[in-house]
């Protein structure tokens, strides 16, 4: 669910990290997947509005693209095979039995493999539920995992908004909001049974009590495992904040770490005042419409996000050392009044990070943007020609990396309900 709202207020001068002036674009090659109908040769395209949220897995040596469909309220499913034509299907929302239903479902999915099985979640809006989909490698498989029951652990409530999955111990975790009590939810399945908890929210060991702050907890969760630890991050919305003024934009950064998967531990790596206690004047981060992490180094790990500014909003990252969150810099500078770093997504491919992201407002281009990091800094070139495009997956695959750009409500290149894959670098 991006938001749109565009807020203007005087945020804290941050340290930047080096800025590189935008480049000529680099070497991707880009090939529509999905859209503009059958008009373009393939007859399982679709002219729906689609592609603004997807994600990929690989899944048996294939690349596997899931995405929402905004007309028809499904989610759908492309394997990236390489031929002219590759299989799309609608994997739910449309009926058709098998444990399918037809309502309006596929919005925010995760994908991941465990168990031999190719694993997609999604939350049901017709509902308010979190489901979960399986591939066995010849049939899928329906459930809901939280949302309709109160049944071993879960709770009936709208459950399952931006669910992200990490695999830790030879067990699935899914992260993800309750949109009723604002708060952060964690299931885990042991390979025979789900387990429910909530993660945040509550208070108590160092847990954010939204009861006595007022905030609340969401709009976007990204997972993560290194150092032999779960990482779950999300956004902390900012209590104080003028609820005229589209207060749910501002806000700060949570990160949950555990070792088991039941006792936690709490950080604040951006947006919190100093010493780490909740109060006003937070105004970090734009609510979840970037945040996601990537290995910077073997020991180092970079969080990525979106920080909405007076004259526009911007990338930045932060580093985690191994034992604390190190400066905060900036990969784009907004260039005056630009928004740049919606939709990001990041990869490590062959030891340099790569970012990517949507930019508005350039004078230069203006367009899907890959942020690279060199040794002086970030390079920013140009992904591709499209005027507007959000890159939200990006995957290290076959030897280069896969990026899948869509955007449903703004015309580009390929039109503005299409799905494109650019392939570089």
């Amino acid at each position: 669910m991006a938001r749109t709202i565009r807020v203007i207020l005087a945020l804290s001068a941050i340290a930047a990290a080096a800025i590189v002036v935008p480049a000529a674009q680099a070497a991707w090659s880009t090939k529509l997947i999905d859209g503009a109908g059958a008009t373009a040769g393939c007859s399982t395209r679709t002219g729906d509005g689609i592609g603004e949220q997807a994600i990929t897995a690989v899944y048996q040596s294939q690349l596997n693209g899931f995405y929402y469909d905004y007309t028809a309220g499904d989610l759908r499913r492309v394997v990236l095979n390489g031929a002219s034509c590759p299989p799309i299907s609608v994997i739910d929302g449309a009926g058709g039995g098998g444990g399918r239903i037809a309502a309006n479902v596929g919005q925010e999915p995760a994908a991941t493999t465990f168990g031999g099985n190719l694993h997609v979640f999604y939350y049901d809006r017709t509902h308010g539920n979190l489901r979960h989909a399986w591939f066995d490698g010849s049939t899928w498989h329906f459930e809901v995992v939280d949302g309709a029951s109160t049944t071993g652990g879960r709770q009936n409530a709208k459950v399952g908004t931006w669910p992200s999955t990490a695999v830790l111990n030879n067990k699935l975790y899914v992260t993800y909001v309750n949109e009723t009590s604002h708060m952060i939810r964690v299931a885990t399945w042991n390979g025979t049974s789900w387990a429910f908890q909530t993660l945040d929210g509550q208070g108590g060991g160092g847990r954010v009590s939204l009861a006595a702050t007022g905030g609340k907890l969401g709009f976007n969760t990204t997972a993560a495992v290194y150092g032999s630890k779960l990482h779950f991050f999300y956004f902390y919305e900012d209590p104080f904040c003028d609820p005229d003024e589209g207060c749910d934009i501002f806000g700060a950064i949570r990160e949950a770490r555990s070792s088991n998967g039941t006792s936690w531990t709490f950080a604040n790596p951006a947006g919190f005042p100093a010493g780490g206690g909740v109060g006003g004047g937070i105004n970090c981060c734009h609510d979840a419409q970037s945040l996601t992490t990537v290995p910077k180094t073997p020991t180092q790990r970079m969080l990525v996000y979106e920080n909405f500014g007076v004259h526009g909003s911007e990338p930045r990252d932060l580093i985690w050392t191994g034992t604390a969150w190190s400066g905060v810099g900036i990969i784009e500078d907004n260039f005056g009044s630009a928004d740049l770093g919606f939709n990001a997504s990041a990869v490590n491919f062959n030891g340099t990070v790569h970012v990517f992201y949507e930019g508005y407002g350039r004078a230069d281009f203006d367009g899907p943007t890959d942020a690279t990091l060199t040794g002086a800094g970030w390079n920013i070139t140009q992904l591709d020609s499209l005027s507007l495009g959000a890159p939200t997956a990006a995957t290290v695959f076959n030897g280069g990396i896969d990026v899948l750009l869509g955007k449903a409500s703004a015309p580009g290149t390929f039109g503005g309900n299409d799905l494109v894959l650019a392939r570089g670098p």
